[in-house]
């Protein structure tokens, strides 16, 4: 797990083509999230099962914490994209009743831009 900044987009959203620098050096997951961070996971599970975790895993962890899933694969408009090299790839957006977050998963390596 890394973070650090998040970046954003002029009309305030999320840039989600950056991806924080966080080294191979895992840091301790924080007991609280802080609002405009970008936190890096690596599924432990290595490539695992993209949809299972879009699908299925990460939508029902996030409800079992008392958050509304809003969109994720297969839930209210939430799709899984195949691009050319690395997919699939998903996205999950879930709020707490102030804020609102986003989850998505990337391939690993190459670096932030």
């Amino acid at each position: 797990m890394g973070h650090g900044p998040a970046t954003f987009e002029e009309k305030g959203e999320l840039d989600s083509a950056w991806i924080v620098a966080h080294g191979d050096i895992a840091k301790s997951v924080p007991v609280e999230l802080e609002i405009g961070v970008q936190y890096v996971f690596h599924f432990r599970g290595g490539r695992g099962d993209p949809h299972r975790l879009g699908r299925n895993l990460l939508p029902s962890r996030l409800r079992a914490l008392g958050l509304e899933v809003t969109q994720a694969p297969g839930f209210n408009g939430g799709e899984v994209g195949y691009p050319y090299i690395g997919g699939p790839y998903f996205s999950i957006t879930f709020e707490d009743g102030v804020h609102r977050a986003v989850i998505f998963n990337r391939v690993h390596g190459g670096g932030s831009r």
